[in-house]
C-alpha cells in the first residue's frame, strides 16, 4: 500500500464533526474551520461513508399569481384552434428547428467582380 496512513478514523471523524455545533455546519469551508479538520479529508469522508450526508433547507418559492397568469398566457400561443371548439397543442420543437431558422436567413446577392473574372 502506497501512501500514509489515515490520521483519523471515520469514527474520529464522525464524532468530531457531530461535536461542532449545528450553526457553525452551515458549509464545508466552516465546518472545516471550527472542527480543524482539513475541507478535503471531510469531502473524503463524505464519499465513503454515506452516513454523512449534505442537505439543505432551501424551499423553492412558489409562483405568483402573475407569474402563473403570464405562464399560461405563453402556453396558450401555442394551442391551435380545431373544430367543435376543441384546441390542438402546436409543437414549439418544430418551430425552433435548424431548418426553420436556416430558410429565413437571406442569401446574398451574387458579387459583379466575382462573376468578370470568370
Amino acid at each position: 500500500n502506497s501512501g500514509s496512513k489515515a490520521r483519523r478514523s471515520a469514527e474520529v471523524i464522525e464524532a468530531t464533526i457531530k461535536a461542532v455545533p449545528q450553526e457553525d455546519r452551515q458549509t464545508l469551508r466552516s465546518l472545516a474551520a471550527h472542527s480543524g479538520i482539513p475541507k478535503t479529508t471531510i469531502m473524503r469522508h463524505m464519499a465513503a461513508n454515506k452516513k454523512l450526508m449534505a442537505r439543505s433547507s432551501h424551499v423553492k418559492p412558489f409562483l405568483t399569481d402573475a407569474n402563473k397568469t403570464e405562464r399560461l398566457r405563453f402556453a396558450m400561443n401555442f394551442l391551435l384552434p380545431g373544430s367543435k371548439g376543441r384546441h390542438f397543442f402546436d409543437n414549439m420543437l418544430r418551430e425552433n428547428s435548424t431548418y426553420t431558422k436556416m430558410k429565413n436567413w437571406p442569401i446574398a446577392p451574387p458579387n459583379p467582380n466575382d462573376l468578370s473574372q470568370k
